[in-house]
């Protein structure tokens, strides 16, 4: 992709940091926050209120550039149950905004949504199948897609649980699992709730892969199954912490503002007709426990 110009946002969060950790040199890139001012090196940092329509039209026609990755969100669905509002305007009213000023322009927007546009029944899920969100956060999310989808140079990606190095100022569930575990403090996994997990490094691997190709719409994880419990044994396991401080449980028995779909396995046909290569996601956990 050369040399060319691009806008990252959510470049203080967990996968836009590490986004532009990894592709500052491919690009000139310029990466907007929200609150959280980040230092960006070799990369241009400045803060962005999205929702703020007339902020993100000048932003965008100032800077003009050739690919907006579209990372920011509320993606904790807890905080988007509890406030709808707030999230709605970061999610939806946003992604609006960035779309609405990419097309004066002509720019391309890749934005990232969720396994979570899913209710869970009928995985794995294809890019084909229909949305069937269970909770805000979901539906935040579909409202989103479509805002992406209906632009000719809009590409919606569909990233599942991730995981991987943390950011200045977020992580992700690995972290804290570690920390507890390495504690010697119990831990409660579900374990049926199934995902199809995937690194920073994978996910990083996709975007770039969308950014190239005419898709649409892709979904990208690494491509095996498993539940919460069985990804904390592996931690266990590459670690060599004690599993028994592991305890399984069912999502039934907590109570959480959101519903949890059981299971968002993703299918990743298409994305390995664009050249994607999962890996392994054993291979993957350890290069991330590395960063821990």
């Amino acid at each position: 992709m050369g040399n060319k110009k691009i806008i990252v946002t959510g470049a203080s969060g967990f996968l836009g940091f590490n986004f532009i950790t990894n592709v500052v040199d491919k690009f000139n890139v310029v990466g907007v926050y929200h609150s959280h001012k980040v230092e960006l090196p070799r990369a241009t940092s400045q803060p962005l209120q999205i929702i703020n329509n007339r902020d993100v039209d000048q932003l965008i026609n100032d800077i003009r550039p050739d690919i907006i990755f579209h990372l920011a969100s509320v993606s904790n669905p807890n905080q988007c149950e509890n406030n709808p509002g707030a999230s709605y305007g970061a999610n939806v009213k946003g992604t609006r905004n960035i779309v609405t000023a990419a097309k004066s322009i002509g720019a391309k927007v890749v934005f990232t949504s969720s396994d979570l546009v899913f209710d869970g029944n009928n995985a794995p899920y294809s890019e084909k199948d229909t949305p069937h969100p269970i909770n805000r956060y979901g539906e935040q999310k579909v409202e989103a897609e479509q805002a992406v989808l209906e632009y000719q140079h809009g590409v919606v990606v569909r990233l599942p649980l991730m995981f991987g190095p943390k950011s200045p100022h977020s992580g992700s569930f690995l972290q804290p699992t570690v920390n507890f575990l390495r504690a010697n403090s119990p831990v409660t996994l579900f374990d049926d709730e199934y995902r199809t997990p995937i690194s920073s490094r994978k996910a990083i691997e996709g975007l770039l892969l969308a950014a190239e190709n005419d898709a649409s719409l892709v979904h990208f994880s690494c491509g095996e199954r498993i539940n919460r419990y069985e990804f904390g044994l592996k931690i266990c396991d590459y670690l060599n912490l004690n599993k028994n401080l592991i305890t399984k449980s069912k999502q039934e028995e907590v109570e959480f503002p959101a519903s949890r779909p059981g299971d968002t396995s993703l299918d990743i046909q298409k994305a390995k007709s664009l050249g994607f290569n999962p890996g392994s996601l054993d291979e993957e956990i350890k290069w991330a426990l590395e960063y821990i």
